[in-house]
């Protein structure tokens, strides 16, 4: 509101795939991005990021126009599991008159596939840029992750997984029944109001995990309950 400036954008994708043999495709992908107008800083075309470009951090290289391009060759190998190898290239100029060929920048790199549904791939991909530095680990799609994996799915693996120590111990010590269900209950319902309050549930599981379990599993293996 009150915004004077205005600007229009163009987005072109193309995408073309082809079996080449058992288990092998060839995907192609183009993609182009084209703005007009005054276009405000975090508006610009932004190469790289965990879908095209995969050597680059998203955001790195920006500018008004972009054009990008990249062939991967997928191959099942078994059962749920495959490789990817792929190869591109990406140039981000100011105006077509801009364009300059020295500023292209390559890509390529090599990914796993889990598939952990019918269409739907778990995937860690390593790719590499220009430069030494430029190169980047991606783990799978944020797409299919947010898809799958909901902030309440989230939130209910990690309580079950700060409950693991605890589980196991109930398993391998001959513990009374009382005993078993309370050393489950009331970690648990800590963990999950320990989880509820904080503002950062990540560091918070991490913090009370990562110590608990080396803890837990140490003590568990050289006391026994009686």
């Amino acid at each position: 509101m009150g915004n004077k400036k205005a600007f229009t954008r163009t987005d072109f994708i193309f995408d073309y795939y082809h079996r080449l043999w058992e288990g092998a495709i060839l995907a192609f992908d183009l993609h182009g991005e084209f703005n007009y107008g005054d276009v405000p800083w975090n508006m610009l075309a932004a190469l790289g990021g965990s879908a095209r470009m995969r050597g680059y951090y998203e955001g790195r290289y920006r500018d008004k126009n972009l054009i990008e391009t990249q062939i991967e060759l997928r191959q099942h190998i078994w059962r749920r599991n495959g490789i990817a190898v792929w190869v591109g290239a990406g140039n981000v100029f100011p105006s077509f008159s801009g364009f300059k060929w020295g500023h292209t920048l390559p890509n390529y790199g090599i990914g796993y596939r889990w598939e952990f549904k019918n269409r739907v791939n778990v995937r860690l991909d390593y790719g590499f840029g220009k430069k030494k530095d430029n190169r980047d680990f991606y783990s799978t799609s944020m797409k299919h992750f947010n898809q799958i994996f909901t902030q309440r799915r989230i939130f209910w693996i990690f309580s079950g997984i700060m409950l693991v120590p605890n589980i196991f111990l109930c398993f391998t010590e001959q513990l009374p029944l009382l005993f078993k269900v309370s050393y489950i209950l009331i970690p648990g319902a800590l963990y999950l109001l320990l989880l509820i309050l904080s503002r950062k549930p990540g560091i918070t599981f991490w913090a009370l995990f990562s110590p608990s379990f080396h803890r837990r599993v140490s003590i568990g293996t050289t006391l026994s309950f009686r």
